[in-house]
């Protein structure tokens, strides 16, 4: 999938990848399961991994569009990747959407509002983090209502 793109017009017009497109998602969504932490590994497959979730979220593949988002989250965080990490985030917010995952959407939420306060959009953030704290409360979601608790109070102390 990785080719110069002056090749790429040329060599793919007319073709449909449909079929190797999903044997690539398969292979990696496979490998992710154990790999996820691998930042090696993630580093040398981002271009095909990012791909691949910008082609499940536009065929409305959104159980790959969340297994993939969150299995690519921490090393996009962890190395830098912003642009990246927030157009993943908005992602797999759709995917929480279109299947009504409510954990999924709180969450998604956890991270934008975590992005957005990296960003210094602290009234963004905490926008955020207040709705992700509100769905983890009502699913009884112990861990990860600590951890957006505990974001917002950083927030709170960033404005003092």
């Amino acid at each position: 999938l990785g080719l110069l793109p002056g090749l790429r017009r040329i060599l793919l017009e007319g073709r449909d990848l449909t079929n190797k497109r999903q044997l690539l998602l398969d292979h990696l969504l496979e490998e992710l399961k154990t790999r996820w932490n691998d930042f090696e590994f993630i580093r040398a497959e981002l271009g095909n991994l990012l791909g691949l979730l910008a082609w499940s979220a536009a065929a409305g593949q959104w159980a790959n569009v969340a297994a993939l988002g969150r299995a690519i989250d921490p090393y996009l965080i962890l190395s830098g990747h912003w642009d990246a990490w927030n157009k993943t985030l908005n992602q797999v917010q759709s995917a929480a959407h279109a299947m009504n995952d409510i954990a999924l959407q709180g969450w998604v939420l956890h991270q934008l509002g975590t992005y957005e306060f990296g960003m210094g959009n602290l009234a963004a953030a905490q926008g955020f983090l207040e709705q992700a704290i509100s769905i983890r409360q009502k699913l009884g979601d112990e861990i990860g209502l600590r951890n957006s608790k505990h974001n917002l109070q950083v927030i709170a102390a960033a404005w003092q």
